[in-house]
């Protein structure tokens, strides 16, 4: 087993790419793996924030070359369900009904990358690095450029795509791409905090802010979006955690949230 899911407290699932002797690579098997954990925590109610972790002193390599070279020896029919199902894995953390966070030690590349953009939060460790090495060795960031393009910007992500230059947390900051840089030992600490924090908020306004971020973010600002965000909100304040939080509010208290939306 090479994805370790844990619970780490009610509502924060914990898991975990433990495939320490290759640098946590990927390849098909562990994306099957993946792709079927995050179909447990989809089903699962009570789950509210999944963090994201890998063993030893990277985070992921990227894809592992041993399959990449022989996914090319394959039909293209084989090659093409094979990309589609890393598409999909990182199209899955993308629209995961609960937060992501991801909590980054030392090399993230390829493959890795793509796992990084789709989260919602990023968390790394001072030392850690980033970069798009797939035009070194002939390969386009295809599957991934969706996600690192929405975290980075089009001119950044082309020029990372480009050259293949690798980054530090800190550039990884400045970009937008990372949200807080810790030292090493206080990378799972502040993830299990932030989780902690999410808790606190109404799920359903979690949800619902992941739903209308994904949907809104690259179309133009028309009278027509206008119309979307405010049929979002109506329907949001028509809701019982809206009702409820407004009412505890006023009578200062604490709010009684419902279960998670999906």
């Amino acid at each position: 087993m090479t994805m370790v899911m844990e619970t780490l407290e009610k509502g924060i699932i914990r898991l975990k790419l433990d495939r320490e002797a290759k640098r946590n690579a990927l390849d098909g098997h562990i994306v099957t793996e993946w792709l079927a954990r995050l179909d447990e925590i989809t089903h699962q109610r009570d789950a509210r924030v999944l963090l994201l972790t890998a063993a030893g002193k990277d985070f992921c390599a990227g894809a592992d070359v041993s399959w990449m070279q022989k996914m090319a020896t394959r039909s293209e029919t084989l090659n093409r369900g094979d990309a589609l199902q890393l598409a999909t894995l990182f199209y899955r953390l993308y629209t995961l009904p609960i937060p992501v966070i991801a909590m980054v030690q030392g090399a993230t590349r390829g493959g890795g990358m793509g796992i990084v953009c789709a989260a919602d939060i990023v968390i790394a460790s001072e030392e850690a690095t980033f970069g798009f090495p797939e035009a070194r060795v002939g390969l386009a960031p295809s599957v991934i450029s969706p996600f690192a393009i929405a975290a980075l910007g089009e001119r950044r992500a082309c020029y990372y795509f480009m050259t293949g230059e690798t980054f530090s947390a800190r550039t990884a900051e400045s970009h937008g791409l990372v949200q807080k840089i810790v030292p090493a030992d206080a990378r799972e600490s502040t993830g299990l905090e932030m989780a902690q924090k999410i808790l606190q908020v109404s799920p359903n306004a979690v949800a619902e802010t992941r739903k209308i971020v994904c949907q809104v973010s690259k179309l133009p600002v028309t009278e027509a979006l206008m119309q979307v965000t405010a049929d979002h909100l109506a329907t949001v304040r028509k809701s019982h955690d809206a009702t409820e939080g407004l009412k505890a509010f006023m009578e200062k208290r604490p709010p009684v949230w419902s279960e998670r939306h999906t």
